[in-house]
């Protein structure tokens, strides 16, 4: 597994604020944007209710999600968008497609043997190596999907003659196409931007709400600090200000507790620090 660094949360003005998500417009800001939704991926429970729906199993439990989840193989380096562990063992990879690049089923059989791959054991036996579902929401029409919402393609690898298993599972959703399942209903919120309001998709309607929400502190996502240094520059230039003078009051306190162990008197340190409050150190001055 991979030790994710947690970049700093950036704080905002209520004017800054509603500048930032004045310019996060549906179009260019749906949930099947990458940023979007490795914000929204750190969320178990936002993935776990995204995998009920899409593999029609509402006894899914989700053990483990890493977001941009990156390995190497012999061949190259593999990010998946969202690599998923399951109570019950099976690992998924869901990833976001916005474009036909018309090589995605064969990028689908492929990110899903690298996943088994990575996943294996030492000296694991190759028939008990975990199955993995490799699962692409697609914004736009996958060719010769134009009928259905989903399409499923399964790679059957046979150990021997008396026993077939499959070992990599491929599906590819469409947002498309309306049908009326749920799954449609589901990849519909995903096309839209901002909060979401679906009673129907609880935990997703609360992580979206929560995202765009004004709270104590104006926090948003660090994930969103590259678009943020866009639209409000002020706002690191701000920060970097206040950093600098943070270190600088921060300096000042080590030098001055380094003068009272060096035996420094009140009006000794007064005099280098005049403008500086010493009743923390001296009580009785």
């Amino acid at each position: 597994m991979h030790n994710l660094e947690k970049p700093k949360q950036v704080f905002l003005t209520p004017e800054q604020r509603e500048r930032l998500l004045g310019s996060l417009s549906p179009d260019l800001f749906p949930i099947t944007n990458h940023t979007i939704f490795a914000i929204l991926a750190k969320k178990k429970g936002f993935i776990e209710e995204a995998l009920q729906v899409l593999l029609d199993d509402p006894t899914i439990h989700v053990k483990s999600v890493i977001p941009e989840y990156r390995i190497t193989t012999l061949a190259r380096e593999v990010v998946f968008d969202a690599f998923v562990q399951l109570e019950n063992g099976m690992y998924v990879d869901l990833e976001m497609q916005n474009s036909w690049q018309g090589n995605q089923y064969a990028r689908a059989e492929y990110l899903g043997e690298a996943l088994r791959m990575d996943v294996a054991k030492k000296g694991m036996r190759f028939d008990k190596i975990p199955r993995v579902y490799v699962l692409f929401v697609c914004d736009f029409l996958p060719p010769n999907q134009s009928n259905q919402v989903v399409d499923e393609i399964i790679q059957i690898h046979s150990s021997d003659k008396s026993r077939a298993f499959q070992s990599v599972m491929k599906k590819f959703y469409t947002t498309k196409v309306d049908d009326g399942t749920k799954i449609s209903k589901l990849l519909k919120c995903y096309t839209q931007g901002g909060a979401i309001f679906e009673e129907e998709f609880p935990v997703l309607s609360r992580v979206t709400q929560e995202l765009y929400r004004e709270e104590n502190g104006k926090m948003i996502d660090p994930v969103l600090a590259k678009h943020i240094k866009k639209v409000l520059p002020e706002v690191f230039q701000e920060q970097r200000a206040e950093g600098l003078a943070e270190g600088c009051v921060n300096e000042r306190m080590r030098a001055i507790k380094k003068m009272i162990a060096n035996g420094y008197t009140y009006e000794a340190i007064k005099q280098l620090y005049p403008d500086t409050d010493l009743s923390l150190f001296f009580p009785q001055a």
